[in-house]
């Protein structure tokens, strides 16, 4: 915690000005940023190291219960500048190319929620910040290009070929569902309890340049906060007192999350040859 000092001359009995400073170190001691450190908390907005929760409540959801969400980032893996897929329906492998100048960034990010069924907060929420200057909003979930006579409403999320056997920093298997997906079903409402978490994939396009130094992860939770996450260890962290968070605010539906959708009007190799996605 910072320390203020603030030493004044004043005239014998002038109360006013010793009120207004005191007012005034009241007021920077609500604004400044507590630095983490060791003691990290949580429930505060603000920094974080991949793997370290940000907590908030939603309180009186539908007058039956609190709702309390715990969200994490908590792996990155860079895979460049194309990635494979397999389609089955196909029998092939398929090449999805970056933009040109782009590479891609796939970072893991998990949701886990107690109290009731409610709304759940989709991949739209997590945004990059690259240099400290560019703001990059992640893909829609990538979905198979399928042929003619497979052409239907459900469309098959693609599994990465340079994802599998990934291990994370705790040495487990990373899963390759999509962030908000289970079972290649997108889903709307998030369910109580470890098993229902929101937990897997979102997909970014980056600078070929960019390096894991110059990205952050900002999770955006409205009212309710946000939690800011670097991709490299960090000794200092600055969290803040979110007066938002902590006040009483009305229940609204959240707006309707991205849907996946099929890319249009990218480069994919087949068997060889390129073709237009239509």
């Amino acid at each position: 915690m910072r320390t203020f000092t603030i030493t004044v001359t004043t005239s014998c009995g002038d109360r006013m000005i010793r009120k207004i400073l005191l007012c005034m170190l009241i007021l920077i001691s609500l604004s400044v940023p507590v630095h983490a450190g060791d003691r990290f908390n949580p429930s505060l907005s603000g920094e974080r190291n991949l793997g370290q929760e940000y907590t908030w409540t939603i309180q009186n959801v539908s007058g039956l219960s609190d709702v309390c969400y715990n969200t994490s980032v908590y792996d990155y893996k860079i895979i460049g500048s194309q990635y494979m897929y397999y389609s089955i329906e196909w029998g092939q492998w398929f090449t999805e190319q970056a933009d040109t100048g782009k590479k891609y960034l796939i970072v893991w990010a998990r949701t886990e929620s107690n109290g009731t069924s409610w709304y759940g907060w989709g991949g739209d929420r997590f945004t990059l910040w690259v240099w400290g200057n560019t703001t990059i909003v992640p893909d829609p979930v990538p979905l198979q290009d399928l042929p003619i006579k497979y052409q239907s409403e459900h469309y098959l999320t693609r599994v990465i070929a340079e994802l599998q056997n990934r291990t994370g920093t705790d040495g487990e298997l990373l899963t390759r569902e999509w962030y908000g997906w289970k079972d290649g079903n997108e889903l709307d409402r998030q369910e109580p309890g470890p098993s229902a978490a929101y937990d897997g994939m979102i997909l970014y396009q980056i600078p070929a340049e960019a390096q894991p130094d110059d990205i952050r992860v900002l999770g955006w939770f409205g009212y309710y906060g946000y939690g800011i996450w670097y991709l490299t260890e960090q000794e200092e962290l600055i969290q803040v007192v979110n007066t938002q968070a902590v006040e009483q605010k009305p229940i609204i539906q959240l707006d309707r999350i991205i849907r996946g959708k099929k890319s249009i009007g990218t480069i994919t190799r087949r068997a060889g040859n390129e073709r237009n996605v239509r």
